[in-house]
C-alpha cells in the first residue's frame, strides 16, 4: 500500500518561527490593538498622542499582519510541495547515511522534522542529509 500524508508544520517554518521568536519580542495583532486602545483611553487630555505616532503604529500593525499572512501562505505552499515531492519517492530504494538501514520506500509521511519514509520491512527512515536514494 502506498500513501503520502502531511502534518500541519514544515521543518523550515517551524525552525524559522522558533528562531524569530527567540531573537525578537513578538506580539499578536489582538494584543497590539488592545494596547493601542488602552493607550488612547488613558492618555493625558492636556497632552494628546501625536497623530503621526498613531499613524506610524497603525502602519506597523498593518505590516505585521501582512507578514503573518504571507508566512501562513508560504507555509501552506511548502507543505504542498513536500507532499508532492514525497510522492515521487515511493518505489525508490533508500539507504541511511551510515549504511545500516536500507529498503524500498512504500510510504512517506511529511512531519515537522522532515519526510519520514516507511520501508518495505516496516522500519522507518528519516529522509535527511546523507540518505542515498536510488531506483
Amino acid at each position: 500500500m502506498t500513501s503520502v500524508t502531511a502534518s500541519t508544520a514544515t521543518p523550515g517554518a517551524t525552525a524559522n518561527a522558533a528562531s524569530a521568536s527567540a531573537n525578537t519580542p513578538s506580539i499578536d495583532p489582538n494584543s497590539f490593538l488592545k494596547m493601542l486602545v488602552a493607550e488612547l483611553q488613558y492618555q493625558d487630555p492636556t497632552k494628546p498622542m501625536d497623530t503621526s505616532q498613531l499613524v506610524s503604529q497603525l502602519s506597523a500593525m498593518s505590516q505585521v499582519e501582512q507578514a503573518a499572512q504571507t508566512n501562513s501562505k508560504l507555509s501552506s505552499i511548502l507543505d504542498q510541495l513536500a507532499v508532492g515531492q514525497s510522492s515521487t519517492l515511493i518505489g525508490l530504494t533508500a539507504t541511511s547515511a551510515d549504511g545500516t538501514q536500507s529498503g524500498t520506500i512504500e510510504a512517506v509521511r511529511v512531519t515537522a522534522t522532515g519526510s519520514l519514509a516507511t520501508l518495505s520491512d516496516g522500519s522507518q527512515l528519516l529522509l535527511a542529509q546523507g540518505v542515498v536514494l536510488s531506483s
